[in-house]
């Protein structure tokens, strides 16, 4: 099972890797931007690397040019992730952001500082 990483925070980035990598979770890729993570799953045009098929998607939402809500949507929009779970991940707590989430074809909503036990719930729950 491969799990993407998107968040253009650095440490975000690796305390997620690294709350995925202790509970057993190996094949992990990460995108520091919305943009990198549409590269890397081939979508919207973006030229494909012949990089990873992904599992599931954890998604900053709050991201430079391209933010999480709007990856989420298209991601939902190509037929090969049309039912990959995404999880956004995110500072923003209000109701607002969370509903812009769901609508976008969001299936969990955690937020930050991120309890490595909901994390890992929300895999085990996405990936069933």
């Amino acid at each position: 099972m491969r799990i993407l990483i998107v968040d253009d925070n650095e440490d975000s980035r690796d305390l997620t890797e690294a709350a995925l990598v202790s509970a057993g979770y190996a094949d992990i890729c990460v995108a520091d931007s919305a943009l990198e993570a549409l590269r890397l799953m081939g979508i919207s045009g973006a030229s494909h690397n012949g990089g990873p098929q992904v599992d599931i998607v954890l998604l900053d939402v709050v991201m430079p040019e391209v933010d999480g809500i709007e990856a989420c949507a298209r991601i939902r929009r190509d037929t090969r992730y049309s039912d990959t779970p995404i999880v956004m991940v995110t500072s923003a707590d209000d109701i607002e952001t969370a509903s812009n989430a769901f609508q976008a074809g969001a299936n969990d909503y955690i937020t930050k500082p991120v309890n490595r036990e909901e994390l890992l719930a929300c895999i085990r729950a996405g990936l069933t």
